[in-house]
């Protein structure tokens, strides 16, 4: 299915200049995504009712719960952290010897947990951007950045995946991409047109992270043991982890590793501790987004446990 139309919208990028005087820049191509406004009403939501959900810290996509420095018991904040950080050492970020960061990009940047992250870790990197398509997630972002001090070091973008060839500043690649849990929200044509353009704007030594949520079965076969009444938290293409290499080696990428990561046992536990968090936060019931969120955590944790579905980890170098 083609998701792709022509808007008559010429394309655009605010200057980095204009975006110091707004919270964040807009980018627009010609090309638009039919699915775009269904993701966008996904994560409409205060964030405060999010915390309440994945965390204070908002780290959105699983966790590891049994990193030796992790303490015991380890909460979804901690869990959320200890993941990222094991993809990063799985990359050889986490050594003195790495490769020099100086540009970072986070595609489907969420309330910005990873960019703050990422700015605090690599405190010689002055161009971090994070790109998203919801103005509530990019305006908690811009606040979020503010009270830390780092808005002069991470720039925001309203900016769909799709036009990422239009951020600012071509011949500047990027030494870091990151993927996490946004590869579920993208059509099949426009996934594959995203790595290509990713590719293109990547360092030669640079690196992508990846991690999503994927299914080990034939998808014409999979049955959810919820009924998919609605298309929770717009994640309503699935995708195999053949496909995604596939895509991804297609596209230019040499897969430096690919696994399942966090286990079986760490990523239901994290479905879990959402679930009840929402159960115990809204016990009359929550509505919209979160809802869905909790009906997919007990889906998500049945596909886990029957080995239907894995969250993968990949780190991608550019081929």
């Amino acid at each position: 299915m083609n998701n792709l139309v022509t808007s008559k919208t010429v394309a655009s990028a605010s200057s980095l200049n204009d975006r110091r005087r707004q919270p964040f820049a807009a980018v627009r191509g010609q090309l638009q995504n039919d699915y775009e406004s269904r993701v966008m009403e996904a994560y409409q939501d205060d964030p405060a009712q999010w915390s309440k959900a994945i965390g204070d810290r908002l780290w959105f996509q699983f966790g590891v719960y049994d990193d030796p420095q992790s303490p015991r018991p380890a909460d979804l904040d901690e869990s959320g952290l200890r993941y990222f950080e094991r993809q990063l050492k799985i990359a050889g970020l986490d050594t003195p010897g790495r490769q020099p960061i100086n540009r970072i990009l986070d595609i489907g940047c969420g309330w910005g947990t990873v960019l703050r992250d990422l700015s605090e870790r690599f405190p010689g990197c002055h161009r971090l951007d994070g790109i998203n398509i919801s103005d509530r997630q990019l305006e908690y972002c811009a606040e979020v950045n503010a009270a830390r001090g780092v808005s002069d070091r991470i720039n925001l973008f309203r900016c769909n995946a799709l036009d990422i060839d239009l951020l600012p500043d071509f011949d500047v690649p990027y030494d870091l991409a990151i993927m996490r849990g946004v590869i579920s929200h993208f059509p099949y044509d426009l996934f594959e047109i995203v790595m290509a353009k990713l590719r293109r704007r990547l360092a030669a030594n640079g690196t992508v992270i990846v991690s999503d949520n994927l299914y080990n079965v034939d998808l014409s076969e999979y049955r959810s043991d919820t009924p998919d009444l609605v298309d929770r938290l717009a994640c309503k293409y699935r995708k195999t982890p053949a496909y995604l290499r596939q895509v991804f080696e297609q596209s230019g990428f040499r897969v430096h590793d690919m696994q399942v990561l966090p286990n079986r046992t760490d990523a239901t536990r994290w479905l879990l501790d959402v679930q009840d968090n929402i159960e115990r936060h809204f016990p009359t019931g929550a509505v919209g987004a979160l809802e869905e969120l909790r009906v997919m955590c007990e889906s998500l944790a049945v596909a886990i446990v029957k080995r239907q579905v894995s969250i993968y980890s990949f780190v991608l170098k550019h081929g």
